[in-house]
């Protein structure tokens, strides 16, 4: 079975290091010319109130193994309309 996986960031004021480091490693890991199609990592940013938000990674199936690179814990299909594309191909939402 494929499932999405996730990983929270914290902060949205400091998630940009990992944000990057995450679009670096996911280009190593899946060159354009040989990546799967729907093959990609998303972010939504949650607010609980507070005064920030929380930046949350997705990681479609297709990303499964850099996923568990990152220790990312399965989770359900994320509401696709909510997410923005950080890295890789939106064939898959």
């Amino acid at each position: 079975m494929h499932h999405w996986h996730s990983l929270p960031l914290g902060d949205a004021l400091t998630a940009h290091l990992a944000l990057e480091r995450i679009r670096e490693s996911f280009e190593t890991c899946y060159p354009p010319a040989g990546r799967p199609p729907g093959t990609a990592v998303y972010v939504r940013h949650e607010s609980m109130g507070g005064l920030h938000c929380e930046v949350i990674v997705f990681f479609s199936p297709g990303a499964a193994s850099l996923a568990r690179v990152f220790n990312a814990a399965p989770c359900n299909d994320p509401p696709t309309d909510q997410l923005e594309r950080l890295t890789g191909d939106d064939a898959g939402t």
